[in-house]
């Protein structure tokens, strides 16, 4: 993905339209081999693929619709649950509310009807 998006042949423009949000996922254990230590080390210090990502999509005009995210493994990924909510909100609704069933009931999903896919 990244090889396709660092062409040079590319032009600005040829994400545009695009809407895009990047969670890095990390893991600072990996940080071990090199160091002894890795108790200094955060989420931003162990995504850089998701922070590549990030650049090239918005590099190549695409539009980030919420701020790339970053985690660690170590940390139990605990960035990750605040992230996706924030995500979510800043989405929006992508899809008319579903009418399949009254608002709030807890049964099981009702089988696609139509244009509703709850």
């Amino acid at each position: 993905c990244m090889r396709f998006l660092r062409r040079k042949s590319h032009g600005r423009a040829l994400l545009a339209g695009l809407r895009f949000a990047v969670l890095g996922l990390g893991d600072s254990y990996n940080l071990a081999g090199v160091w002894k230590r890795v108790d200094w080390a955060n989420p931003r210090d162990v995504n850089q693929a998701g922070q590549n990502m990030d650049a090239w999509l918005d590099l190549l005009g695409g539009t980030r619709f919420h701020a790339r995210g970053d985690s660690d493994d170590r940390t139990d990924n605990v960035q990750v649950a605040a992230w996706i909510a924030g995500m979510w909100q800043s989405l929006g609704p992508v899809a008319p509310p579903c009418t399949c069933r009254p608002a709030g009931t807890a049964e099981a999903p009702i089988p696609i009807q139509g244009d509703c896919l709850c």
